[in-house]
């Protein structure tokens, strides 16, 4: 509460003044009467003011309490809307992903990649307001990667048929960078028996990348407490 001192110093030296005046004026006579007037006028002013303050104090905190609920609400919608956009993208991205790492399994190296390396570009672009930039790159190099070996598959099909030394380093490079795409041990497509295995290989990575296993253990703290806090209501 915010008081004025200077207001109930005043009202306290009008009290005392007063009292003094009748205590040495003669007992019962009009003149005391008087006197005790401007001590009853600074109580009841004293009072008054005592109330003032605490209007103005009350209507300040409540001020102040709305003010705060709106900054957690606008916070908490912010933070919800996050929250939602980044799952939002990591069900895109990840599906991308997917039919990625599928196609370079069914036809190893291939200008193709470029298209996928676009695709997941353009997606990381439509969500980089919402996205860290950890995420964001973090994802760099697997597109990077992309780009690489379908750059490298164009180059090799252009030199196909001639005897230019940059095509077998092309090859070289393009199966090098296929091998660290697809989390394999050597440059080669892999058996049908792994294919499930480095799939899950690559978007484990990736899934790191994206703190999607945070998220969904956010996720589930969420759905936990909502549960919760609905059997205590009932």
């Amino acid at each position: 509460m915010k008081h004025r001192p200077s207001v109930y110093l005043v009202l306290l030296f009008v009290f005392i003044g007063s009292a003094l005046v009748a205590s040495v004026v003669p007992a019962y006579s009009a003149l005391q009467a008087i006197s005790a007037v401007p001590a009853l006028g600074a109580l009841f002013a004293a009072l008054f003011q005592v109330f003032r303050d605490q209007a103005a104090f009350e209507r300040q905190l409540l001020l102040q309490q709305q003010q705060q609920a709106f900054s957690l609400g606008a916070a908490s919608h912010m933070a919800s809307k996050a929250f939602d956009k980044h799952a939002e993208f990591c069900e895109k991205y990840m599906a991308e992903v997917h039919l990625t790492v599928g196609t370079l399994f069914k036809e190893g190296p291939t200008q193709k990649a470029l298209e996928h390396a676009s695709k997941l570009v353009q997606l990381k672009s439509q969500y980089s307001a919402w996205l860290t930039k950890g995420i964001l790159d973090g994802l760099v190099p697997f597109e990077a990667a992309l780009r690489k070996i379908g750059a490298s598959s164009y180059l090799v099909e252009a030199l196909r048929g001639t005897n230019d030394p940059e095509r077998p380093k092309a090859i070289n490079e393009m199966y090098e960078v296929f091998k660290e795409v697809m989390a394999l041990g050597e440059a080669k497509l892999p058996t049908a028996d792994r294919t499930d295995v480095t799939i899950e290989a690559v978007e484990q990575r990736l899934r790191a990348v994206l703190g999607i296993e945070q998220l969904t253990a956010i996720r589930q703290r969420l759905i936990e407490q909502a549960m919760a806090a609905g059997e205590n209501d009932g």
